[in-house]
Order: C-alpha cells, then structure tokens, then sequence
C-alpha cells in the first residue's frame, strides 16, 4: 500500500501559517480535499454505524450553558486507563474498516504531525480521535473549548448529495463578544462566519479564551445526519511532557553521534 492512501499532504504544504497566525478572531484555516476525493468516497460509505454511538442529550455544561446534544464516539486509546472516566462508546482500532485504519494511521504520520507542531507551535501534544453525528435540533451553543486542547481539526463527511447547506450545520467562529456572561448567545457577538463544510472539507482551529464557536441548531429532516470525524491534539500532562522531552534529547543525542 503506497504510503497516503487518504491525506493529501500536498494542500498542508500550500497553507501560509504565517497569514493564519495573524487571523482574528483566534487563528483557524479551512482545507477542501485534504482528503483525497477516492478517499472521502470510502470513508463516508464506511463512516461507523450509529450503534456504536452513544447519545449526549442534556449533559450539563460548565457556565450554564446549553448542553451539546448529539450522538458521540470515542476512538480507544490506551491512555483512558489513566483518566477519571473511559467513554461509555468507545470503538477500538481493529473494529474499524481498514480503511479508517489506514486514514488514523496517516493522521499519524510525521508530516501532518510536523504541520500541526508548526501551527500550534509545539510538539507536546498526543492526538485524540471521535466521531459526532447530529440530529433534528442539535446544536452546539457557543464555547470555547477546553483548556487541555490546542485546538480540533474537524473533518466533515457530508455533500450536497445528502446535506442541504439551509439545513445549517456550518460551524460559526465567533468574534467581538458583548457581555461578560460565560454562557452567550450567538447574536452577543459582533461577528459571524459561518464556515463552509459540504463536499470533503475540514476546519482546522487554535483553542484560546477567544476561540469562541458553536453551531446553531440543525433544520434536518428526521433521519439526515451531520457526520464529522474530531482529530484534537490535546496538551501532554506534566508526566508526559517529562517523558516527551527525555525522548526528544536521546533522539538529538542519537542523530548527533550518527552524524
């Protein structure tokens, strides 16, 4: 199998991170066919099953805000031993198709690693996987997320063939905030851009206190779904960045004595 079977990692290679930096409100860009259009073909036939997806409805949220309600998958990693809570719905990597094993696999690889270490500007993070499928009024009030991420690349598998864009599902990124209370309304920002998501695109965006997104409730007839696939590099614990940086420095001690 030739080495990118899904990830075009020639579109990495034509972003001006430095022109994205400088993006307000908070740094994000917007790829169509980072994935290659066979590629998204296969995924979206052999995107998983809805049962295998748990449904969020009504989990409270932090600062009163509305909660996040849609259909949730978690990708099993061995870290979850560590953490307070492992998800109820959790599909583990030989229960995927091998086609999603090999797109997981190239999301690996040192190249997107190499370009999501320049657009956070660190390499201390490890990567999280999930898939969300949204409903007949799911939303996702506005947020910024939390602080243990640097961001989400969100990769979206729906076209025009079975999504209408009047149905909404554009992620909106948010700006100017006008009231101090935690739990806004879409209509307490200035600004609204609403990102285009049909037809094998992905959002990619830096987390900060300004990060503010969400997206307003879904118009879809019963039994249309928003489907998207999270890739969240998430901040290494203290632990981690020790172990992180020890092997960093026994790689620089090993390319210096072969040098």
């Amino acid at each position: 199998m030739k080495k990118y079977s899904f990830l075009n990692p020639d579109i990495l290679g034509q972003v001006n991170l430095a022109t994205v930096r400088e993006q307000q409100p908070f740094p994000w860009v917007s790829f169509q066919e980072l994935i290659t259009p066979d590629g998204f073909e296969r995924l979206s036939q052999e995107f998983p099953a809805l049962e295998w997806f748990e449904k969020h409805e009504n989990h409270p949220r932090k600062t009163n805000q509305r909660p996040h309600n849609r259909f949730y998958l978690e990708y099993h990693q061995v870290y979850f031993s560590a953490h307070k809570r492992q998800p109820t719905a959790c599909i583990k990597h030989h229960d995927l198709s091998p086609d999603w094993q090999q797109f997981i696999t190239e999301l690996k690889s040192p190249e997107y690693l190499q370009f999501l270490t320049h657009f956070f500007g660190t390499s201390a993070f490890h990567l999280q996987f999930s898939w969300h499928i949204g409903i007949t009024h799911s939303e996702v009030s506005p947020h910024c997320d939390w602080v243990g991420k640097l961001g989400t690349h969100l990769f979206y598998f729906n076209t025009q063939h079975d999504w209408s864009e009047s149905w909404g599902g554009q992620i909106i990124v948010l700006g100017g905030k006008q009231t101090e209370a935690m739990n806004p309304e879409f209509e307490d920002f200035e600004t609204q851009q609403a990102i285009p998501f049909l037809d094998n695109r992905s959002v990619l965006f830096q987390n900060s206190p300004s990060s503010w997104h969400g997206v307003r409730p879904l118009t879809c007839p019963e039994g249309k779904y928003r489907r998207l696939f999270n890739v969240i590099p998430t901040r290494l614990s203290r632990p981690q960045q020790v172990i992180h940086q020890v092997k960093r420095l026994t790689q620089g001690l090993g390319l210096k004595k072969t040098g």
